[in-house]
């Protein structure tokens, strides 16, 4: 058995478009000897392509607009995905399956087909945690140094924390699955079945965690307004609106009104300081030499008094883990559907 670890970098944080710009990995063997480790630099799919302001990179959006497009590094990834008696392992892997299948995709080309564990649900599992755990918090808790942001780094300390696991434990891979009442994840023909630990903590995460806040504010909708009751005099109107992350995710309760306001203001939010007119932050300033850079506290002097609504986020958040448990309780029946499917075929065959 081998172990390969990877991870994804995008240059917008999108997956579902399959926009990758790196694609990085480490092979290892059984003992955790690292056979290879590289990070493969993708172009990505769009032509006009950039960084938003809050995604981290390795290297200049020059590099990656030089690489090698996805379809020539197809079949080199493949190699490495593919090959026999591998378990791929990924931190927090669900995102880097979707950017991986949709390249495939958007590509016309055959989604790569393996088995693979997720290394932020087994770590949450055996440390007996409930909170999502991060990366570099994994490296400060396990005393390990490494670049974040860089895939193939990434992917290194994904390698890292299984390792880490295993020792600990002293259990070899099979009888930390087993109990943990583990479940390998599968990706075939582009269709995802998530990997599972029955012998689990809760993995829902604290409402004050940056994962969770991230997954409140993907589900916000602001409210619509009515053309007609806003001042086409102000300020703001029509103009493009960025928030530095660090303000973004400070208090989101702060954040979700004054989104509303943006709103209400005949503004619109953008994610992407590059394509804004006002970036807000505290210091960061955006590379869009068109834009005007406003510190945080003279914009709100601007926009006036929010409008702070309550929101109950704990009920928000306990529709979305049984709205997920319950998709993958459906992926676990195809699953086994699929099985007993392909095990008749079979005794038809032999028949």
């Amino acid at each position: 058995m081998r172990y390969v670890a990877f991870d994804i970098e995008s240059t917008d944080g999108c997956f579902g478009n399959g926009n990758l710009c790196e694609f990085g990995y480490v092979i290892a063997d059984e003992n955790f000897n690292i056979i290879e480790q590289n990070n493969i630099l993708v172009k990505p799919i769009t032509k006009n392509f950039s960084a938003s302001f809050h995604v981290k990179l390795a290297y200049p959006l020059s590099v990656y607009k030089k690489a090698p497009p996805f379809i020539d590094n197809y079949e080199r990834i493949r190699d490495i995905m593919n090959a026999p008696d591998t378990i791929v392992i990924g931190h927090a892997i669900h995102n880097d399956i979707i950017c991986i299948n949709a390249a495939c995709e958007v590509n016309s080309l055959p989604s790569y087909t393996f088995t693979y564990i997720d290394t932020q649900l087994l770590y949450s599992a055996y440390t007996d945690t409930p909170n999502i755990m991060s990366l570099d918090k994994i490296a400060t808790a396990m005393d390990v140094e490494f670049l974040h942001h860089r895939a193939d780094e990434d992917a290194r300390l994904s390698l890292c924390t299984l390792q880490y696991i295993m020792k600990d434990s002293d259990k070899t891979f099979d009888q930390l699955m087993e109990a943990l009442e583990g479940s390998l994840g599968v990706n075939e023909s582009g269709k995802i079945i998530g990997f599972t630990l029955a012998n689990c903590v809760s993995t829902a995460p604290s409402l004050t965690s940056k994962n969770s806040k991230r997954r409140l504010m993907s589900m916000f909708k602001t409210d619509r307004v009515n053309a007609d009751d806003v001042d086409a005099d102000n300020v703001l109107y029509k103009k493009r609106i960025s928030v530095d992350q660090v303000i973004y995710f400070d208090d989101i309760d702060i954040t979700r009104a004054l989104l509303q306001k943006i709103v209400n203001l005949g503004a619109r939010y953008t994610t992407n300081s590059l394509d804004s007119d006002y970036h807000v932050s505290n210091g960061d300033i955006s590379n869009n030499k068109k834009c005007i850079n406003i510190n945080y506290e003279d914009f709100m002097k601007i926009i006036g008094e929010l409008d702070m609504k309550k929101f109950d986020d704990e009920s928000i958040i306990k529709e979305y883990l049984i709205e997920r448990k319950a998709i993958k309780n459906q992926e676990r029946i195809d699953r086994i559907r699929r099985e007993i499917s392909e095990r008749k075929a079979k005794l038809v065959y032999q028949d």
